[in-house]
């Protein structure tokens, strides 16, 4: 996903982990973490915070340092 200033992309896998990377460049920048797989990642729209949904969870972070600013578990079926 990419930023909305257009200058780093956000990917997530199934380690739990997401990864930031310069554009155009594709240069590692950092990494946040959540337990299990990474299913969707969103950018507010001033591109301070991100948000992440994992199988069992949902976080919201600060993009600058990556300090949680939301979290929230869901419930297995």
């Amino acid at each position: 996903v990419l930023d909305p200033a257009g200058t780093t992309v956000a990917v997530g896998g199934d380690s739990g982990t997401v990864r930031f990377f310069t554009v155009p460049a594709l240069e590692p920048r950092s990494e946040l973490h959540v337990p299990g797989p990474v299913l969707g990642i969103a950018y507010s729209p001033d591109g301070a915070r991100i948000a992440i949904t994992g199988a069992r969870c949902l976080a919201v972070r600060d993009v600058r340092d990556g300090a949680l600013v939301c979290w929230g578990e869901t419930r297995g079926q």
